[in-house]
This record gives C-alpha cells, structure tokens and sequence, in this order.
C-alpha cells in the first residue's frame, strides 16, 4: 500500500492524507515516564532523571520515543516483569502480519537494503551499504531515497555522510527478533544497546545475578530466559557470572525440554578454552579467528585477543585490544599495554598516563614495579627509585627475575651505574648475590673504577655476562639517555 500511495504510475498515488505521528521528544518522554509507573518506580525514575538524565534520552532514542514500546521497556527493566517480555513477543507477534507485509510490498533490492540496515540496527553509511548489497553507491542512494519517501528509513548527516536507519525502532525489533540469526548477537542488539547504556558494568552485573537467581527461584518462560540471557552475555558482564549463567539457564531449558536450550551461544569460558587450545597447538590464527567470530567483547576475550596479536606480531591490532580490554573493564590489562609501549618504546606519555592512574586507583606488586621502570624510562629517577625501593617490600619481589632484570637493564642503559651498584648492595636484599650476571656486568662496565671485581666472576657466568652486555649495547640506542 506503500507504493501505491508514494509511486505516480500507481492508481491510488497521493490518493490518501498521511498524517505523520513523531514519536515524544525528551521533555515529553520525561513527562510520561512520570506517570506511568507507581510510587517507587517513580522514585527510581526521578532518581534517573536527577543522576543520569542521558538514560532518558538513551530509552528514548532506542524506542524512538513510541509510547508502546517505552512501556514494554519500562516493565521489563524498570519493574523487572517477566511477563512484560511475554506482552513484548505478544506484539511482536499481532504486528508480523502488517510488518510482513511492508516488507513483502517491497521490490527485492529494496528489501535487500532495508534488511541490512534493520540487521545492523546502528546507523550504516551508503557506502557500507553499497559493499554488503553488492550494488554501486549511485543505485544505493537512489534506492534510500525512495525509502526515506516510504518512510521506512530515516538519516542524521555527518559532515557530508548519512547515516542511515530504519526509523520505526519497534519495526527493527520485529526485524531483529524474526530475521536475526541463532546465536549471533544481532538477534538482540536492540536488548544488549539498552543494557549497555541503562546500567554501568556493577549494576549489570547486579542485574544478572539476579537474573540467574529468578531462574532458579522462579518458573520463567523459555523465550525471556534465552532473550535475557543472550542480552547479558552480549553486554560485557563479568566471564564468570556469564558462565554461571549460560550454565543455569542451559539446565532450566533442558528440563523445560526447550529447543532454546540448543541456540544458547557459548560462553566467555568456553569460547577461551577453545582459543587457548588452539593456541597451545600453534594453530594461533585459527585462535584469533575463533574469538572475532564470536563477536564478544568482554574485557578477557579482548585481553587474549591482544596477546595473541602481539604474538602474532600484529602491533596495531594488539594495541587495539590492549585498549579495548580496558574499555571492557579490565583494568588488569593496564599495566600489559604499558609495558607494550615500553617495548615498543612509543607513546610515552600515554604509557605514564595510563600507569599514574592505574597506580592512583589500586596500588599492587604488578603497577608498583611498571611504575618504576616507567618513571626510568622518562628519567624521573627519584621517583623511579621510590617505587623500586617500595616495590622491594612486596612478598616475592626479590625471585621476580624478569622485572628486576628490566628494571637494573634499563638503570645500566640509562648510564645510572652507580645507583644499581647501589641497589645491588643493599644488604637487606642480597641482590648481589641473588643476580650475579647483572652484577658482573655492572662491574665489566665500571671496571676502571673497580678493576678487582671483575676477577671474582666464576666461568660458569662467562656466557650470561656475555649475552647481558650485548642487550645493553642492542639496547643503547633505544633507551640510553
């Protein structure tokens, strides 16, 4: 009926006045939440509104400002009712036949650039649209047009781009819901954009403990278990708690004998486990491809996903998931992507940026010690020796090889002899004794100084001395003052 209306060659063109309904704007939306719920939830909501009013406008964005659907929304996450989400595939389900039918009304390349732009749910420029239909940029423009005329589809510029999506938001659910594939996350992008931008990374993972404790209280209907449980688990909840609860409501759906139970997507867990088999079998592609194929994006996979790259040696992408991960909440990969840069002897700034803060927030054997050789690196040396000297006092420190052999490298490349002389003669520590490479080639380096020393080297250390000093010489171009 659409293009009878809107195409001239049609006997019922502009036949009809179409009178367009804009959906409530943010004031109006504010308005309505008001009074739709009782006492409390409408302290809840004033305490949004007060707190974080960029909820509002997110609920408002993702439903278009459709009072049907800010009410579905609002039970479902606002008063937690289960049987909301049953009203919700209700609705779904009484407007299939009129959506099936827009859609069906459609030519076929219509269809086609109406069902990527619905599966991608965000905005899709003409020119990602072009490569996923397999059409030229000019025939794509020149169908977006007929559909924005249709009504169908909707653009906010960007500079000289569009950016293009469909306008009714109820109608992308629908899409989403019916045409969304098993297992993959588009099935409930809808879901996993309100999770995501309604609740910080603590109040999801509140949200799905408790999701985890209805399913083993409460008889829940098998679609709002798998729907709920795919939207978590898309959101970035922690790998654990996903875990728990991929495996509770796997077991639910089985004794519900559910076909849901078979479409569940893996967890965080199982999704590592594979990755790192692969990995341990040299087949470290196979891993990396393993993990962008699942399309999560929690803070462990994105931590692993840099590892492997940096293995794989793909900086750029390592540094990318270094970043992620941390975006993701992380914070334990802070101090991983600050050594990175240290490596790679780049984005010092960022890496001291990144260390203050992560040093400021938690204080921890593993920053402690970043800090220093950080603080090294810029040669900030007093504040580098406070934290080395802090660093000491942690139990273990004094076997940890690795850092202590950085960290005395880098003060030998940086010329501060006479400070790791001093270091490795503190004798609370007996580093001296502890690592007697460094020391021998601390005194091959300061032999005019102390000639005698040298001579008490055992040959058994010729070799490690050696290969210490040609990391110092490799080294002095790249870190030497």
């Amino acid at each position: 009926m659409i293009e009878q209306h809107f195409n001239y060659a049609k006997p019922f063109y502009e036949y009809f006045k179409i009178i367009k309904l804009d959906g409530l704007n943010y004031g109006e939306s504010i308005k309505f939440l008001r009074v739709i719920g009782n006492k409390e939830e409408n302290n809840k909501i004033e305490e949004i509104i007060k707190k974080s009013p960029q909820r509002i406008e997110t609920l408002r964005q993702l439903t278009g400002g459709v009072p049907r659907t800010l009410v579905m929304l609002y039970d479902i996450f606002i008063k937690n009712n289960e049987t909301a989400f049953e009203d919700l595939l209700k609705v779904l389900d009484d407007v299939t036949l009129l959506y099936k039918d827009r859609m069906d009304n459609l030519p076929s390349t219509l269809q086609d650039i109406v069902h990527n732009i619905a599966i991608n749910w965000d905005g899709i420029s003409t020119k990602e649209l072009a490569v996923k239909t397999r059409l030229e940029s000019k025939s794509v423009s020149s169908q977006l047009k007929q559909l924005e005329k249709y009504h169908i589809i909707e653009f906010e510029s960007i500079g000289k781009n569009k950016i293009y999506k469909i306008k009714e938001r109820f109608f992308n659910i629908w899409y989403l819901m019916r045409f969304g594939k098993k297992k993959d996350r588009n099935k409930v992008e809808w879901l996993v954009k309100f999770l995501t931008s309604w609740y910080d990374r603590d109040e999801l993972n509140s949200k799905a403990k408790d999701f985890i404790n209805s399913i083993k209280t409460k008889n829940l209907n098998e679609n709002y278990i798998y729907y709920m449980c795919e939207s978590f688990s898309h959101a970035g909840i922690d790998t654990y708690i996903e875990h728990t609860m991929k495996q509770t409501a796997k077991e639910d759906l089985s004794k519900q004998k559910s076909s849901f139970k078979n479409e569940l997507s893996k967890s965080d867990v199982q999704i590592l486990y594979e990755a790192f088999n692969l990995y341990k079998n040299d087949k470290t592609l196979e891993a990396i491809k393993l993990l962008e194929n699942s399309k999560k994006s929690s803070g462990d996979i994105d931590f692993f996903l840099a590892h492997l790259y940096y293995k794989n040696k793909q900086y750029d992408k390592a540094e990318e998931y270094y970043l992620k991960a941390i975006k993701s909440g992380n914070n334990k990969v802070v101090n991983n992507i600050v050594l990175f840069y240290f490596e790679q002897n780049k984005k010092k700034n960022k890496a001291i940026e990144l260390i203050t803060q992560s040093y400021k927030n938690e204080q921890n054997f593993d920053n402690t010690i970043t800090f220093a050789i950080i603080m090294l690196w810029n040669e900030e040396f007093e504040k580098s020796y406070a934290k080395f000297n802090e660093w000491l006092e942690y139990d273990n420190a004094l076997e940890s090889k690795t850092d202590i052999s950085i960290y005395f490298t880098l003060l030998i490349l940086k010329g501060q002899l006479y400070k790791t002389k001093e270091f490795l003669e503190i004798e609370k520590y007996q580093l001296k004794d502890r690592y007697k490479p460094i020391w021998y080639a601390l005194m091959t380096l300061m032999q005019n100084d102390f000639p005698h020393e040298i001579k008490k080297m055992g040959s058994e250390l010729t070799q490690s001395v050696s290969e210490l000093l040609e990391v110092i010489e490799a080294c002095k171009n790249k870190y030497s003052i």
